[in-house]
C-alpha cells in the first residue's frame, strides 16, 4: 500500500514539474502519455516479480539468487526505460525526452 502512494506521489510531482511541457500537448498526448506510463511500470513490474523468480525457481544458493534476482531487476528497468523514452518521443513528436532530464 505504501507503494501506491509513493507512485501517486511521483506521479503527481511529475505534473506538476512538468506543468509547461503539459499544457502543449493535445488531450489525445496526453492521455497516450498516461496510459504508456502505466503500461510499462506495470510490464515492468511483473516481468521483475514473475521473471525474477522463474529464474531463480530451482537455485539453492540464496546469494547467487539475490544476485539473479537484482540483475534482473537492473535488466527490466534499462529496457523499460529505453521503451517509454521511445514510445514517449514518438507520441509527443520529440517534446518530451526522457534522455534530457533537467536537474
Amino acid at each position: 500500500m505504501i507503494m501506491l502512494i509513493l507512485w501517486l506521489g511521483f506521479i503527481i510531482y511529475l505534473i506538476v514539474r512538468n506543468r509547461e511541457k503539459l499544457r502543449l500537448l493535445s488531450d489525445v498526448q496526453k492521455i497516450g502519455v498516461f496510459i504508456t506510463y502505466c503500461l510499462t511500470v506495470f510490464i515492468a513490474s511483473m516481468s521483475i516479480y514473475y521473471g525474477g523468480r522463474m529464474i531463480t525457481e530451482g537455485m539453492h544458493n540464496p546469494l547467487f539468487s539475490c544476485l539473479i534476482r537484482l540483475c534482473v531487476v537492473i535488466l527490466t528497468m534499462w529496457c523499460a526505460g529505453l521503451a517509454l523514452n521511445y514510445v514517449l518521443n514518438k507520441i509527443t513528436n520529440g517534446m518530451i525526452d526522457l534522455t534530457k532530464l533537467k536537474r
